[in-house]
């Protein structure tokens, strides 16, 4: 079927003149090949962030556009993208992560073959149904689990029975499908960089049943909508996400007892030996109140200082002067009136990340339970 018409068919009359008012207002063809289009969702994602547009229009036709990628298996240069690419492991760190690990399994698992493909969740410290759920979906994926609630056990107890060499490590709330970890998987093996990673889009800029405009603070979508635009975003390791070849791999033995496991992992590899791969990408819900953000923003900064501490002698990559970004930021007149969002969050969260880094209590993990909706997925049945 010509690739155009499995767009069209996926579409009801309705939908494809919503599509195509929207196509009209942005100048975006629908009959474009497939590494146009690729290019395109990109950037229409992008639209759909900055410019807070209709989502009903950009939901339809994000979520065709996105139906024809998956159904489309090539891009331009399929030959090479697609080859294969032996067997690859999927860590996936998980604490009572009941509400999430379903999407995240079934979009890692939708268009493997068995041959390709190990999934290890590794619970640590859960007192919810993770396990029995991850248990539910059978071969090829594996469930660890261990009492105590540390993401770094969780990390170096799938490292000890993975059995592929090429690492994905992956955080349970993260939806990517298998076709960017075979893209990713390509890349590590064809040399083009030692770690990788993939555009992170925030998932209300696609269709979603439960993370939306409405359901989102406008705080923290104007906080987004700052930093998605800003340069080092579009280069790095992935927060919640990132990918490690066979010589990557071997540059450290074992996860160190730190916050920021991708703090470490990124600080060990200079810039021309990462890289993040055309064409892949992955969705996170961002939180749905201002102070979730805080509270998981803190984190992340107080990971950073954590190594400093721990790893004084380690290069800090991607140092982010907050001058700088000022300076990204009002070339963009667009952005300005989201601006004190994005000022306010980084300064409150500097600000407490120092309070507990100087304070001797232990660190307690603040996590985003907002974007964790409960009872958003049926369990599926323990094999």
């Amino acid at each position: 079927m010509p690739r155009r018409a499995v767009l069209n068919e996926t579409r009801n009359e309705h939908q494809l003149a919503t599509a195509q008012r929207f196509c009209a207002t942005r100048n975006v063809s629908v009959a474009m090949d497939e590494s146009e289009l690729l290019e395109r969702l990109e950037h229409l994602q992008e639209v759909a962030l900055t410019e807070r547009i209709g989502p009903y229009a950009s939901k339809q036709l994000l979520m065709k556009l996105q139906t024809f990628l998956n159904e489309a298996q090539e891009v331009s240069d399929a030959s090479v993208e697609t080859q294969s690419t032996g067997m690859i492991s999927v860590i996936v760190p998980a604490h009572n992560e009941e509400t999430v690990i379903v999407q995240c399994l079934e979009s890692l698992l939708n268009g493997a073959q068995p041959s390709e493909l190990e999934i290890i969740v590794s619970c640590n410290g859960c007192t919810d149904n993770t396990a029995k759920i991850a248990r539910g979906f059978g071969a090829p994926v594996r469930v660890l689990e261990t009492d105590k609630a540390s993401k770094i056990v969780a990390l170096n107890a799938g490292d000890e029975v993975a059995c592929s060499e090429l690492m994905f490590y992956i955080d349970a709330d993260v939806v990517i499908g298998f076709d960017s970890i075979r893209k990713m998987a390509v890349a590590l093996e064809r040399g083009d960089g030692l770690v990788a990673d993939v555009r992170i889009l925030p998932e209300f800029n696609v269709a979603s049943s439960v993370t939306s405009f409405q359901a989102t603070s406008w705080l923290v979508w104007a906080y987004y909508k700052v930093w998605t635009q800003l340069p080092y975003n579009r280069t790095g390791v992935g927060t919640a996400f990132y990918a490690l070849s066979r010589e990557g791999r071997r540059r450290f033995s074992v996860f160190p007892d730190v916050i920021a496991d991708d703090g470490f992992v990124r600080a060990l590899f200079q810039a021309d030996e990462r890289i993040r791969v055309k064409g892949a990408y992955s969705t996170v819900r961002p939180p749905a109140n201002l102070w979730s953000l805080i509270k998981t923003n803190t984190r992340s900064r107080l990971g950073g200082y954590q190594l400093l501490d721990q790893f004084p002698d380690m290069p800090v990559l991607d140092a982010k002067s907050f001058r700088e970004i000022l300076g990204f930021l009002m070339k963009s007149p667009l952005l300005w009136l989201c601006m004190p969002v994005y000022v306010f969050v980084n300064w409150f969260t500097r600000l407490r990340a120092r309070k507990q880094h100087k304070s001797v209590k232990p660190f307690h993990w603040e996590r985003d339970e907002s974007s964790r909706v409960q009872g958003r997925f049926d369990d599926k049945p323990e094999s």
